[in-house]
């Protein structure tokens, strides 16, 4: 695993089902409270250390 390379992610990082959910709008109402609760509660954040070893989420004005 020599050839890794560690890249910067942009910030902030959309949390949306727009192009998954296309058409399905009951199930992307459902998974975009779900991220907001999880970013609420902080859930996300301790996620995001944990797994990428910093904070790469979107500030709370851009969750919907």
């Amino acid at each position: 695993m020599k050839n890794l390379e560690v890249i910067e992610l942009p910030r902030p990082a959309a949390l949306c089902l727009s192009d998954i959910a296309s058409g399905q709008e009951d199930l992307q109402k459902f998974v975009n409270k779900r991220i907001k609760e999880l970013y609420e509660d902080g859930t996300l954040e301790k996620l995001s250390q944990e797994f990428f070893g910093g904070s790469y989420l979107p500030d709370a004005k851009d969750i919907k």
